[in-house]
């Protein structure tokens, strides 16, 4: 067996899966050398594997993560079996270590620039910020001295997070999957206080359901609020943040879901999908104008979008528990929260939160595509356990 030596205080998450020469080569392919961590032979199988496939297994390297650098690391490691063709019997195994660095602070009380961040002065925008993610993201902006426009579908409930808040938050009742609502949005943010230093499109719905109990309707619901929702709201604000003439971010909530695929999730993670990949687009585009784009990549969180989500076929039966797992098993809303002034603070195009759920699949579907099916396949039965 192969494996990697790692640093103290590394999380390991490991799970065995039986591939073929084909996916290991496409494996060993997109691994790229580095120094650290190094494979090293524990295992005499020198016979089962040839040397192609252990010489490059070092590790890998995602987006603008640096493990050199930091105290901390991530570890996701597939022990890879590959069996004799005319044989049960197992001929080799290969454990990949693949290495993710967090920030070295913590997610929920982010980093120190982080925590120091004085937004006197600045003006954000949240949308969804009725309760959840947004409300949290809301309420965290306004203590660090934003003035905070809060838009949400329930004008009750933007009411009250606006009321809360104080500090001059203004409360707007609007849907996003309604353009001509999220350009009049912009409009009334521009008349009262001319700039908008802090966009947060964070509205979004869930939904879960096999395909052939998903409707053209599902599609158009779902895709109309989660992405097109956020295409409306960069479209209505972006063009006039551009011509403030100076630096502002816009933070897109996409999903784990955006990162890696779910089972039974279809038209949900083609809408999340879609919101990383817009947001990296818009990132490549706009950075250099002064606009930094962010993609939002929360995992399992303790909010109502379950309750108030749809669910069809076997899994409308299975709501209730799927709601409890997330009661369970879910992070606070305050840890995204704190990953957003995280990002605000400290320029990063993808944020997965909480790390230790997120990153670890995310990176093996950067590596292969086909080791993440298994546990596609697995998750929704995980989560209808309650």
């Amino acid at each position: 067996m192969w494996q990697s030596q790692w640093r103290e205080r590394a999380t390991l998450m490991p799970f065995r899966i039986d591939v073929c020469d084909d996916v290991l080569e496409d494996l060993r392919s997109r691994l790229r050398r580095t120094r650290w961590p190094e494979a090293e032979c524990v295992d005499d199988w020198s016979q089962g594997m040839p040397l192609a496939y252990t010489r490059d297994l070092a590790g890998y390297w995602a987006d603008e993560y640096d493990w050199r650098s930091s105290e901390a690391a991530l570890f996701a490691c597939a022990e890879l079996s590959k069996t004799c063709p005319d044989s049960s019997r197992l001929q080799a195994r290969l454990r990949v270590s693949v290495g993710v660095t967090p920030h070295e602070s913590t997610c929920l009380e982010g980093s120190t620039m982080a925590k120091n961040i004085n937004l006197t002065g600045k003006i954000a925008v949240v949308t969804g910020a009725g309760s959840g993610i947004g409300a949290a993201t809301a309420r965290l902006l306004a203590r660090h001295g934003a003035k905070v426009h809060v838009a949400d579908i329930n004008a009750d409930a933007a009411a009250a997070v606006a009321g809360e808040i104080g500090g001059g938050a203004v409360d707007h009742a609007i849907d996003v999957s309604h353009p001509e609502e999220v350009e009049a949005l912009a409009k009334a943010v521009f008349d009262q206080d001319g700039r908008v230093d802090i966009l947060h499109n964070n509205a979004g719905i869930g939904h879960g359901a096999d395909i052939d109990a998903t409707t053209v309707e599902d599609w158009q619901r779902v895709i109309g609020v989660n992405l097109l929702g956020v295409a409306y709201g960069v479209q209505a604000f972006v063009p006039r943040m551009l011509e403030q003439g100076h630096p502002a971010t816009v933070i897109n909530t996409a999903s784990e879901a955006g990162l890696h695929p779910i089972a039974r999730m279809a038209p949900y993670c083609a809408s999340k999908f879609g919101v990383v990949g817009m947001s990296e687009a818009l990132n490549a585009e706009l950075r250099p104008r002064g606009i930094r784009v962010v993609a939002l990549c929360p995992g399992i969180i303790n909010t109502p979008i379950v309750r108030e989500g749809t669910m069809r076929g076997d899994l409308s039966t299975e709501q209730a528990k799927i709601a409890a797992f997330y009661d369970k098993h879910g992070a606070s809303p305050d840890t995204v929260a704190a990953a957003v002034l995280d990002a605000i603070a400290r320029p990063r195009l993808i944020v997965a939160t909480p790390r230790t759920h997120v990153l670890a699949p995310y990176v093996l579907h950067r590596i292969s595509p086909r080791l993440v099916q298994p546990l596609a396949r697995v998750l929704p039965k995980v989560m209808t356990r309650g």
